[in-house]
């Protein structure tokens, strides 16, 4: 099993660290500079292919350290921390967290738990480009394959760069966590920019329970794309869709007669969805999320009475 190096943001941090970190000369394009593999190269080239691409003042900087990186247990007197606690309720959640201490800002156990996720490694085939590769991976667990995932090829490609999020296919939304695969060198100098203690504890204990409980992620995953498909089906017999996209998401993207009127009422009846129509290519388009089956039923039932409404208004 290929261990893959990871560092963890709250989510939308991980796409900022990365753009703080490129040289302004790391996006133009060049036909002679390929995104390659390691293979063939020399330690210093190696290192030189990631750090020629990060601004100087980035270089320098060093990750946050604190007096129990060195000292870990024992009277901890060291971090202005209220050693009395929070004062909370006896909540079964938050019972023995010892909230009162900060977490640790490595993250280990949870960043472990993270790189064992992903392993199994296939082809990539790179376009030239002088600059980092950033692939965003938020719907990976929706793609029905345990082999979909980039994530392997960063212990190959130094300059790619995978995130992904626990805010759907985990169900996590609310934790707001993010992850970065990316070169051991790479992941550094994220975490040399990271904040101190960015991913509290209860967020982190939420994401290890959940990681450790994979073979429910999928079987929820399953439910969704099976609902997913009774929802397909529904709006491609419906004679007020247009088109039905198909994608590799918790969602579906549709086209229909006036789209913007649809959705409007939809929303003042109660159901909301996405209107789409005001972005590039997507005209007339509605996106909904797959829900619960009671929660599609009604979406879809609304959706044909008001679309037969506003088509006779």
């Amino acid at each position: 099993m290929t261990k893959l190096p990871v560092e963890l943001f709250a989510t939308f941090g991980v796409g900022l660290g990365v753009g703080l970190l490129l040289h302004k000369y790391a996006l133009a394009a060049s036909s002679k500079d390929a995104i390659t593999s390691t293979k063939g190269l020399s330690i210093e080239d190696q290192q030189d292919e990631v750090r020629r691409l990060v601004r100087p003042n980035i270089l320098k900087l060093t990750p946050y350290r604190c007096a129990r990186d060195d000292y870990s247990e024992g009277t901890l007197l060291d971090a202005n921390e209220n050693s009395l606690g929070p004062p909370l309720h006896d909540d079964h959640l938050l019972r023995d967290e010892g909230l009162e201490r900060y977490p640790c800002p490595y993250q280990i156990d949870l960043k472990t738990a993270v790189a064992n996720l992903r392993y199994s490694l296939s082809p990539l085939s790179s376009q030239n480009y002088n600059g980092f590769v950033v692939v965003d991976e938020a719907y990976i667990d929706f793609t029905g394959s345990s082999e979909s995932s980039l994530a392997p090829l960063v212990t190959k490609y130094r300059r790619l760069v995978v995130t992904q999020t626990l805010s759907k296919g985990f169900g996590l939304a609310g934790i707001r966590l993010g992850i970065a695969f990316g070169d051991p060198e790479l992941i550094q100098i994220l975490s040399n920019v990271k904040a101190p203690y960015n991913i509290n504890k209860l967020s982190s204990k939420v994401a290890l329970d959940a990681l450790a409980n994979v073979d429910r992620l999928h079987a929820n995953v399953r439910v969704i794309l099976d609902e997913k498909q009774k929802v397909i089906d529904a709006l491609q017999a419906s004679p007020y869709v247009k088109a039905v996209y198909a994608s590799d998401s918790n969602f579906v993207l549709f086209e229909c007669a006036n789209a913007y009127q649809v959705y409007r009422k939809m929303a003042e009846n109660g159901v909301v969805i996405r209107y789409r129509g005001n972005q590039h290519l997507l005209n007339d388009c509605l996106r909904a999320t797959i829900g619960s089956p009671e929660e599609n039923h009604r979406m879809l039932t609304m959706f044909a009475s008001v679309s037969a409404e506003v088509q006779q208004a």
